[in-house]
């Protein structure tokens, strides 16, 4: 089923990429928005500002807090209410995907899902003016659901980036699909043909090969008069043959449109196919060196990497390592020289030394005291570097993708 849904998330991760760059940002600084809001309703909107430039990495916001939470409906009153219902629903659909049968009532929570994303209609989307602001919850909940999603869930990486990116009607219809998926999975409902998972349904699906080869033949203004062919006059029998021409001429246009929207429909189609291949081929990658690296195989990487490390500090005190054993240390050293060209690199430096903030421990493991105010700061040191997957997709200015978090532990005088 993890495959399934990773597909189905990687669809819309690639729509919101193909949008125009404008409105990409504009999904971001809504994504930002809803997970400053989810992470501290009850803060204030200097409050959000703060935690809102440290997220983008930005000085100067593009935009006004305060018009955005009125523009989304997210006032004070409203604010701690909407977080904890958006949790909630997240939560459900993490139960829902990823939960065992002994332990989950999957119908229930089926129930329990469509309910909470019942609220918003799609129909409600269509009826809006470009103008109008579309309801931020979709994106909000598809943020709700990755954060409640465990490490080891293989789509949780590709959930985050369509969280960021899809937009607010591609964001409705992924939960609504995605529901509908795990459903037919779990065996709560039928499953669908394959023209009945097609953009559009069966029936549109149908349609498109009739309108390649159906003519309609479109009422004429004159008809020829019902004599014997060789009484028919002459003029009567030109107009029947202009007109003829000139019917033949428009069915033949509307072919070539219906061919053309056909072409332009495959073409779109064999995009994606291409992306979704070579994003199969990236988190083949991942998975690959998160394993490697994981607790059951002794955090291979990071080992390595202290390995390299301790041969460095031999040779720099002018120990010199014994020829019997020389190989090894070359070894170490190639092995993680492939691992550089591989586009995997340490994401920091063991042995480091920072001051932490709660919201910064989202990009660590951290390991220490309880945080008792999110304003508090901590000094903690860096005892496993982390890794980086600097690849990128074919024709994308992708980010690079945390392979681990670095381990950072409190230091405590």
């Amino acid at each position: 089923m993890e495959l399934k849904i990773s597909e189905l998330i990687r669809k819309y991760r690639h729509k919101g990429r193909s949008q125009e760059k404008y409105l990409v940002e504009r999904q971001l600084n809504a994504y930002f928005l809803a997970r400053a809001v989810l992470h501290a309703p009850q803060s204030r909107p200097n409050e959000l500002v703060r935690r809102l430039k440290k997220d983008m990495g930005v000085s100067r916001l593009p935009f006004r807090v305060v018009d955005e939470l009125d523009r989304y409906h997210l006032g004070p009153r409203r604010r701690v209410t909407w977080a904890e219902q958006i949790a909630e629903i997240g939560e459900c659909l993490c139960q829902f995907a990823t939960g065992t049968p002994a332990d989950y009532d999957f119908e229930a929570l089926y129930e329990q899902a469509k309910e909470y994303l019942a609220t918003q209609s799609i129909e409600e989307y269509a009826r809006l003016a470009p103008q109008d602001a579309r309801p931020i919850e979709p994106k909000a909940i598809l943020y709700a659901f990755y954060t409640e999603l465990p490490d080891s869930v293989s789509y949780k990486g590709i959930l985050h980036d369509t969280a960021k990116l899809a937009n607010f009607k591609q964001s409705k219809t992924l939960l609504d699909e995605l529901v509908e998926l795990v459903a037919e999975e779990r065996g709560l409902r039928p499953k669908k043909s394959a023209p009945e998972r097609a953009p559009g349904g069966i029936d549109e699906t149908r349609g498109l090969p009739a309108s390649l080869t159906h003519r309609e033949t479109a009422p004429r203004t004159a008809t020829a008069p019902s004599l014997p062919e060789d009484d028919i006059p002459f003029d009567l029998i030109e107009d029947e043959n202009v007109m003829a021409g000139e019917e033949a001429l428009h069915e033949n246009a509307d072919l070539r449109a219906a061919l053309e929207i056909a072409q332009q429909r495959f073409e779109v189609v064999n995009e994606e196919v291409k992306h979704i291949r070579e994003e199969a081929k990236l988190d083949a990658t991942i998975a690959f060196f998160q394993e490697m690296n994981s607790g059951k195989h002794s955090s291979l990487l990071d080992q390595l990497l202290k390995a390299e490390g301790l041969v460095k500090g031999l040779k720099k005190n002018g120990i010199e390592i014994p020829q019997e054993i020389e190989l090894i240390p070359i070894i170490i050293r190639m092995f993680n020289r492939f691992l550089k060209t591989q586009g995997i690199v340490p994401k920091a430096t063991v042995g480091a030394k920072m001051e932490i903030t709660l919201s910064d421990s989202d990009e660590y493991e951290y390991i220490g005291s309880e945080w008792e105010d999110p304003g508090e700061t901590k000094t903690v040191e860096v005892i496993s570097a982390g890794w980086l997957y600097e690849g990128a997709l074919i024709g994308t200015e992708s980010e690079p993708i945390v392979i681990n978090k670095p381990k950072v532990q409190e230091v405590t005088s």
